[in-house]
Parts: structure tokens; sequence; C-alpha cells
């Protein structure tokens, strides 16, 4: 909803108020689909605050991007994103320093605003470092930006419809350009046309080439309105554009959206659904009752989940950090291992006490053929093996019945 009213609110310089929320309105379930809870929605929502900003400051509102160093120090601990923000300030700083961003012919400002640019600037850079790594943030960047991500989906190649999609936010803007024989602004243009291709080969950045795409067509539009439209010239259209008109349209969404806002919020809170089913919910609810490692061999998917709720008594074999923290190889033998049902060398390389593993499959059928690894609990859908060693007698008698623990797996579970 923030997303929404900003995108709206930066978009109402084309002065249509009525299809500037309209288009918006098309736009927003494409962009929710990329915006959930996870850190990335920080980026989403900040870069269209820095536009938000760049916007006022051509509006002779220069206080405006001062805004920019304390955002950075936010973001910088938010996400790592924040190398896009700090792209799209100097961009857009530049632009204004060198008078780049008009229409017209460049026009430089006076040396007073130029030196309050370039200390804008620079303090957004430092800001980078106002964090608990420092400079070395940006080594953790390269290092993951540089690494594969085969395993997860986000950072795989689009497919399917999503190409279709992606067409759509490529397609559309670059026609509108076309037509209207106008490049857009200057930051805007570079992040569509980066997005265009980084998005292409990394669908997790579709989210930010429907905003940047959204905002190229916006500007060309507003220009082929005004050549064939206009004010005036069709007045159905001008009785339209009017205050009533976009409160209307706004009514009608609150209308819609409301309801099913306040039952979502009755029912979970400022809680996140977490789906038993998708997620060792009650698994681990038993492996905190009972001290089992501190060793945990578990899937790639869970363990971003199990290290919340378990660490520091229990210590994961893998999650989603990736090469930040596991070696590269590491991480691709681990993969090809689950994949193949085959965790034997890491068995008998890794000091493991306990497996938290699908409760089918091929890795459930091949721990379960492993006569020193003892079942202690089951549910839909994960199962603990602990060893022989560990008395899994007593520790069977703690787990609840499988027919309980499914029906329990309907109903709905919140994190954390």
């Amino acid at each position: 909803g923030v997303i929404f009213g900003m995108m709206a609110l930066y978009a109402s310089r084309w002065n249509h108020g009525f299809f500037v929320i309209l288009m918006t309105a098309v736009v927003t379930p494409y962009l929710s689909w990329f915006t959930n809870v996870r850190p990335h929605s920080f980026t989403t929502l900040l870069l269209i605050v820095y536009l938000l900003c760049l916007e006022a400051y051509r509006k002779q509102k220069t206080g405006w991007l001062w805004l920019f160093p304390p955002l950075m120090v936010v973001w910088v601990n938010l996400h790592g994103g924040f190398i896009l923000g700090l792209t799209l300030a100097s961009a857009g700083i530049l632009s204004f320093y060198f008078g780049l961003d008009g229409d017209g012919s460049p026009e430089k400002p006076s040396s007073q605003r130029q030196q309050s640019l370039l200390a804008i600037l620079l303090l957004t850079v430092a800001a980078v470092c106002v964090n608990p790594y420092g400079v070395n943030i940006l080594s953790y960047l390269v290092r993951e930006f540089t690494a594969k991500h085969e395993q997860i989906t986000e950072w795989q190649n689009l497919q399917g419809t999503q190409l279709f999609h992606y067409g759509l936010f490529v397609l559309i803007p670059v026609s509108a350009l076309v037509a209207s024989r106008r490049w857009p602004r200057k930051a805007e243009g570079l992040f569509f046309f980066l997005f265009a291709f980084v998005a292409l080969r990394h669908g997790r950045f579709m989210a930010h080439l429907i905003i940047f795409g959204t905002l190229v067509f916006f500007d060309s539009a507003k220009v082929l309105w005004d050549r064939f439209v206009g004010k005036g010239r069709y007045p159905v259209w001008d009785r339209l554009d009017t205050l009533l008109s976009m409160a209307v349209v706004c009514l009608a969404f609150l209308i819609v959206s409301v309801p099913t806002t306040v039952y979502e919020f009755r029912r979970s809170g400022f809680h996140l659904r977490v789906d038993p089913l998708a997620y060792p919910v009650r698994a681990v609810t038993y492996l905190k009752r009972i001290p089992l490692g501190p060793n945990l061999l578990l899937t790639f998917q869970w363990g971003g989940y199990a290290l919340w709720h378990l660490y520091p008594d229990y210590r994961v074999s893998i999650d989603g950090r990736n090469v930040t923290v596991y070696p590269p190889d590491y991480i691709e033998s681990y993969i090809a291992a689950y994949n193949q049902g085959d965790f034997d060398a890491f068995l008998d390389r890794l000091p493991v006490d306990v497996i938290l593993i699908e409760s089918h499959g091929k890795m459930y059928e091949a721990i379960m053929r492993q006569p020193e690894w003892i079942e202690v609990y089951r549910d839909a859908t994960a199962a603990i093996f602990v060893s022989q060693d560990k008395n899994p007698t007593h520790l069977m008698q703690e787990a609840k019945s499988d027919s309980a623990l499914i029906s329990e797996g309907k109903t709905p579970s919140f994190f954390p």
C-alpha cells in the first residue's frame, strides 16, 4: 500500500491524476508478486523514496536531497540493495551538478548549489560505512553478486509465463519512448535499461523493472497525451480527470482491499503466516523441547527457519546465506547429495548429532535404510533421526502420534 501511494505521488507530475492512479493500480498487483516481508522489499520502497527526493529537487525543494545520507544509513543496515540506492543517488546528483537533467541544453546550477550537491553525494557515500562491517560490506556484495545461485529460484533466469510479463514491462515503455520521441529522465532511463538486462537473467530484479518501466512509460505517455488529446479537445476526458474521479477510484480500491486486510490482520496480527505443511513447524518445536544437538543436518530450504528458532542450541548444516558463510564447493556438493538422496559422504565428514528431513522422498527413504539412524519423530512434513547412542526409545515416547500431527498441520501457524 505504501509503495502504491508513493508511486502514484511520484507519477503525479503527469498532472492527470485519474489516469495516474488507474495505471498505478493496474501495475501494483504485478509488483505485489515481488514484494513481501523479506528485506528486499525495503529496497523497493527506498528506491521510490529516493526518486521522490530527486523529483522534489527538480521542483526547487532542494532540502529534500539531504535525506539521502540518513536514509542510506538505514538502508545499508536493512538490505544489500543499498548499492542500487547509492547508484541512483549518484546518477541523480551528478546529472543535477552538470545540468544534464533538463530537456533542453545543459544548464549548470550555481557554484554554491554545486557544492551542496557534492557534499550530499560524499555524505551518502560515507553513510554506506555506517554498519557493523564498515567498508567490508562492499566486499560482501562483490562475493554475493559473483556467486552461483542456481539453487535459489529468484536468482534463476525468467521462464515460461514470466517471460510474457517481462516482455510487457519492456516493450510497452520502449514503444511509448519511440512514439513520443523523447528520452526519459537520465536516472530513470539508466535504471530502466539496466533492470531490463539483469531481470532477464535474475528474476528477483523484476520488481525494479516494473517500477522504472512504469515511470518511463508515464513520462512518454504524458507527451503523447498532450500531443493527441490535450485539455479541451475531448471534454469527457477532462471531466474524468478531476479530484472527484480520483477519489472514486481510490474509494473503490479501498472497498475491495480493506475487508481482506482487516480479516488477515484479525487472523494473524503482526505475525507471519507459516504453512506447517511446508516448514517443519512442529518438528522444530520438538527439537526445542528435547536437546539433541548441537549439530543439525537438514535440507537447504529449512536452514533459515531452524536457525532462527533453534540457535544457539543447534548449529545448522546449511541455510540461505550461501557463499557469505559456506564455501561454494560445499554448497554444490550438499545440494547434489540431497538431490541424489545420498548424504553418506556428509555423515562421514560432518559431526552430525541429529537429522531433520522431509518425511517423504528420496532422502527420507535413504536415511530409513541406515540402521545406525533411528526415526524418533515424524509428522506430515518432517522427520527427525538420531543415532542409536541417543536412547531413541525414550525420545520416541516424547513425540506425538502421526495422525494427530497431520490434523494439527491444517491449522495456521505464525512466525515467530
